[in-house]
């Protein structure tokens, strides 16, 4: 029956009783004394809870392809302790299997915590790699979020050449051509990524080539190169000439051109002056 306000009750208690039944919840009116019957069912089923809450996780991050083996360090877990005021994982679980807490926001909140982490230590390397790097017609310019990038003075790279980009230490992005040797050593092997000419931005730029000329040692054949150079509008930085005791003349210039086809082509006529027997690009 219902009590009435000022009904006396007398309160028997025994030692071997194993606690309130879940019936109770239909009859009491205070929602206190709820409280504390529903504080005894959670306390009581905390261990049945605890299994079932972990095996609903391991359902949800299974279901949705998620690795939770990676999800569950120390370090992410005592976060979502201190956040819930849980005492250990395990209070986490029971949450979940009590239903005060649901797999899919536990799963979520370790993976944002994850994801927080993994921005921390993402590496220069890691950021760039994910972009395309455009090289424009400067000789040092800005690339991806303000690298600084710099062309490789030893092999010289112009539009029209294969080239690459390796992410040096504290120094930005340097590119180099393929054939460069400076990038056959292991540890500059996995810093390398992919770049590319910006062609619509290097219209009329100059890129500065070395060439070795080896030929005969006669009479006007520096005049004959440096005629089939002004032909072709090409300007000489440099040049330095010597001969051997065995005839032979070594020519070593150095040229701005617009592009690798006008080196090509320069290199082709120069080819055809008589004496000539190799002209090759030099690497420093």
């Amino acid at each position: 029956s219902t009590l009435s306000n000022g009904d006396v009750v007398e309160i028997i208690t025994s030692q071997n009783s194993k606690g309130p039944s879940k019936d109770w919840l239909k009859k009491v009116k205070m929602p206190a004394t709820r409280d504390k019957i529903n504080y005894f069912f959670k306390k009581q089923m905390k261990e049945s809870n605890i299994k079932l809450g972990r095996s609903m996780i391991e359902q949800y991050a299974k279901a949705n392809d998620i690795a939770l083996n990676s999800l569950l360090k120390d370090e992410y877990i005592d976060v979502l302790l201190k956040k819930g005021a849980f005492l250990n994982f395990d209070e986490i679980c029971a949450g979940v299997g009590y239903g005060s807490l649901t797999a899919e926001k536990v799963v979520k909140r370790l993976q944002g915590l994850r994801a927080q982490e993994e921005q921390k230590t993402k590496t220069f390397l890691d950021d760039i790699s994910e972009k395309e790097i455009k090289l424009e017609g400067k000789t040092n310019i800005l690339g991806v979020q303000g690298a600084l990038t710099k062309y490789c003075k030893g092999c010289n790279p112009i539009p029209g050449d294969k080239i690459v980009g390796y992410v040096s230490q504290g120094q930005g992005i340097k590119v180099h051509r393929e054939d460069c040797p400076n990038i056959n050593q292991p540890d500059i092997q996995n810093r390398l990524i992919d770049v590319y000419w910006d062609y619509t931005s290097i219209a009329m730029m100059k890129y500065n080539a070395d060439l070795e000329i080896n030929g005969l040692d006669r009479t006007n054949l520096l005049n004959d190169i440096i005629t089939v150079l002004g032909q072709l509008k090409i300007n000489i930085l440099n040049i330095h000439a010597d001969t051997t005791d065995d005839n032979r003349a070594i020519i070593k210039i150095k040229i701005a051109v617009e592009n690798a086809e006008q080196l090509n082509k320069a290199i082709a006529n120069m080819d055809r002056v008589q004496g000539i027997y190799e002209i090759k690009r030099v690497i420093h």
